[in-house]
């Protein structure tokens, strides 16, 4: 898939906001989407990342992304203002169901359109296919029922695709 739609992004903001039973914290973003910081992630490149996602659950059972979607952001000054806001660094993250979720207050829609999406497979695979070298951030969410209780979270991770290589990236907490 090229770009992200505006409806599926929206809609996985929305587990973002929604998931689990937890507080719900907005926060202003402080810095504006420049879009020429993005400009070189909008062209089909030659490379491809591959990867998995996957948690465990306590009693140590696997659960992965499975069905869900993964989203692939170029990196600039925007996305790590947001990826701070949502997991408290700019490299690797996760957010449980039950903490409290920090969201970006605004969401700009130019930022949107920069963001490729993907669906893992039945094993919790997902790929990028013909995407250009540089540095990006991987979002995914994987989340179960045990009971009544809900559990599982968000996952984030940087990662740089470079021309050449084997470009892997598994994706857990």
């Amino acid at each position: 898939m090229r770009v992200l739609h505006d409806k599926k992004l929206l809609s996985f903001f929305a587990i973002l906001i929604l998931s689990g039973c937890s507080a719900v914290q907005q926060v202003p973003i402080s810095q504006d989407f420049d879009p020429t910081q993005t400009a070189w992630s909008e062209i089909d490149g030659k490379e491809q990342l591959i990867g998995s996602a996957l948690l465990r659950t306590r009693g140590g059972d696997v659960r992965t992304c499975a069905g869900n979607d993964v989203h692939l952001i170029p990196r600039s000054a925007y996305s790590e203002a947001r990826m701070a806001i949502i997991y408290g660094n700019t490299f690797r993250g996760y957010v449980g169901v039950l903490e409290t979720k920090r969201t970006p207050a605004t969401t700009d829609p130019r930022f949107v359109k920069t963001v490729r999406s993907s669906k893992c497979d039945a094993q919790g695979n997902f790929e990028f296919n013909k995407i250009p070298s540089g540095s990006y951030y991987v979002m995914t969410s994987i989340f179960w029922q045990a009971g009544s209780s809900s559990q599982g979270g968000m996952l984030m991770s940087e990662v740089s695709v470079k021309a050449s290589e084997k470009n892997r990236l598994i994706l857990t907490f």
